[in-house]
């Protein structure tokens, strides 16, 4: 290892290992991951301990939620036992799926890549911030309202809506604004903030 830096946003440790030929195919996608799907745990040990994703889960459980947090955990159809906490999660054709913790929750690689990249590229953790508070309008109206789309900006427990120097004050956002879409992609129920 000769390098280890804290990530305060997901609360994991990366390390640089100066090694050839690891065998991680790719990181698995948002799109890649799917309730069904065949996994993998592998230890330290060289364990295997195989089990079926059966929910890709948001964490939030209040509004507004941040721009900024990892907020997605997977369900396995059983949890995993203590030989495989801080261990790595794989699909069946080689790609890193997630990361279990030492309580035990899965986080998804997706909630890595930037950071992995940033460090791959850059020896440092940098993730694009927006810095906004927000409600996702498709889940908070669920159906009530049609075609509801959107983050609507809002203030969050201790009224904070925009953060201070953040890109989305930058960009002069303001709290009440809707944000419809991100680089082309629709802001709604299959694609949040």
């Amino acid at each position: 290892v000769d390098n280890l830096i804290y990530d305060n946003v997901s609360g994991y440790s990366f390390w640089h290992i100066a090694a050839r030929d690891l065998k991680v195919k790719s990181f698995a996608s948002h799109d890649d991951i799917k309730s069904g799907a065949t996994v993998l745990a592998l230890n330290w040990d060289g364990w295997v301990w195989p089990a079926s994703i059966t929910a890709i889960i948001d964490t939030t459980s209040e509004l507004p939620e941040s721009s900024d947090s990892c907020r997605e955990e997977l369900v396995l159809d059983s949890k995993p036992s203590e030989n495989f906490k801080n261990s790595f999660l794989f699909s069946l054709s080689g790609e890193l799926v997630g990361l279990i913790g030492n309580e035990g929750k899965i986080q998804p690689i997706f909630n890595f890549t930037s950071a992995i990249n940033s460090l791959l590229k850059n020896k440092t953790i940098a993730r694009a911030k927006l810095g906004v508070n927000y409600i996702n309008l498709a889940i908070a109206v669920s159906g009530a309202v049609a075609d509801s789309k959107g983050a609507l900006i809002s203030k969050d427990k201790s009224g904070t809506a925009i953060l201070k120097n953040s890109a989305a004050e930058k960009a002069g956002l303001q709290e009440g604004d809707i944000i419809l879409t991100v680089n082309g992609v629709e802001i709604g129920a299959d694609n949040d903030l």
